[in-house]
């Protein structure tokens, strides 16, 4: 049995592949499950590998509905009818959307990677664009009344 974690928002979910013998009482139309009290996906193991990760979409979206608070008395999703149908429209969309635009997962990590400048370079282009900034101010003119900060 595989296992490995995700985070999604304050909780680290654990996700299991798991063997059908494990749990028998899942019909052949169910594939996954999200366990909030455990803080579990499992997934049925040996599904073709587009409906396996159809299936961890599917029920990474049912952790962050119930995470965010989505599915709670007032929430917009509170009837689980409702949660499935918008659970299986964005799991289905989104692996679509990286199926048909395979430039799209890459860009995606890029620009996450992008975010994780040191604070000693933040610092560093900060300072630099304050100083632009003083320069420009001293060479440019302004109409009366405008200020530059």
């Amino acid at each position: 049995m595989m296992k490995k974690k995700i985070k999604i928002g304050y909780a680290d979910v654990d996700i299991q592949l798991i063997d059908k013998k494990l749990f028998p009482k899942w019909s052949t139309e169910h594939l996954g499950d999200y366990d909030a009290n455990n803080q579990v996906i499992r997934i049925l193991a040996k599904q073709r590998p587009s409906e396996e990760l159809n299936t961890l979409f599917h029920e990474v979206i049912h952790a962050a509905v119930q995470v965010s608070g989505l599915n709670t008395d007032k929430g917009p999703l509170k009837k689980m009818v409702d949660e499935e149908q918008v659970v299986s429209v964005l799991a289905n969309t989104l692996q679509q959307i990286f199926r048909d635009n395979n430039w799209f997962l890459p860009y995606v990590i890029k620009q996450i990677g992008a975010d994780k400048i040191d604070s000693k370079t933040r610092a560093k282009t900060f300072s630099r664009l304050k100083k632009a900034a003083r320069k420009s101010k001293e060479t440019n003119t302004f109409s009366k009344g405008r200020e530059f900060n």
